[in-house]
């Protein structure tokens, strides 16, 4: 499953329905506060599908998947987190590489371990330019932004039985168990319906290698 992310070691608006993912447009700046706690996983495009992958089966999954399709299939890190768009202050999953999270990692260990999503966190600006491979994005700090009593009730988990209103990165980014891999990414596309994701451009900066998954908290990776 996505791991949570460790800080201390990582190496726009949608229109009509409502998206539970923040949404660039190259050129357009958004301003965020990060909350909760943040995840790494792993990903790849095969035949058209995304496929997400756990971290501790990624090698493998690399390999089946590369003999299936007849070249090599190598699969990408991303890292996602709950975060207030202040554009509408609604809560929306970022979903990133490290050309983003690198940023929110460097924040952290030049304040003793804070966490980017903690009550003491701040605002970020980000600048996306360029379209799908050329896509870049410059980030900065903006201010601090400890989180309002308001915010606070938004973020928790509700007594009442209801839901809290930041969504479940384990199940947003659930992997794919290894025995159902291939079926995932070239079984009937009627009975492998796609997850809801982010769209496939990925930013330049954004990690090459790796991988594909679920949320999960990244023991190795992305400390807060």
């Amino acid at each position: 499953m996505a791991t949570e992310l460790d800080w201390g070691s990582l190496g726009g608006t949608a229109t009509g329905r409502k998206s539970r993912f923040l949404k660039f447009t190259a050129g357009v700046p958004v301003v965020i506060r990060p909350v909760g706690q943040g995840c790494q996983f792993f990903k790849c495009f095969v035949n058209g599908r995304t496929v997400i992958i756990d971290k501790e089966v990624v090698d493998q999954a690399e390999i089946m998947l590369s003999e299936k399709a007849g070249q090599e299939i190598k699969a990408k890190a991303r890292f996602a987190i709950n975060v207030f768009d202040r554009a509408d202050n609604e809560i929306k999953i970022l979903e990133g590489g490290k050309s983003i999270f690198d940023q929110f990692a460097m924040w952290s260990q030049a304040n003793n371990g804070a966490h980017p999503g903690g009550t003491t966190g701040w605002e970020w600006h980000i600048n996306p330019t360029g379209e799908k491979l050329q896509r870049k994005y410059f980030v900065s700090q903006v201010k601090p932004a400890p989180l309002s009593e308001d915010e606070l009730k938004r973020v928790k988990k509700k007594t009442d039985g209801g839901l809290e209103e930041c969504h479940s990165l384990s199940e947003q980014f659930k992997g794919t168990a290894l025995e159902d891999i291939i079926e995932k990414a070239f079984g009937d596309r009627d009975n492998t319906p796609e997850p809801n994701s982010t769209p496939q451009s990925a930013p330049q900066a954004a990690p090459q290698a790796a991988p594909q998954a679920a949320p999960a908290p990244v023991s190795s990776s992305i400390g807060w």
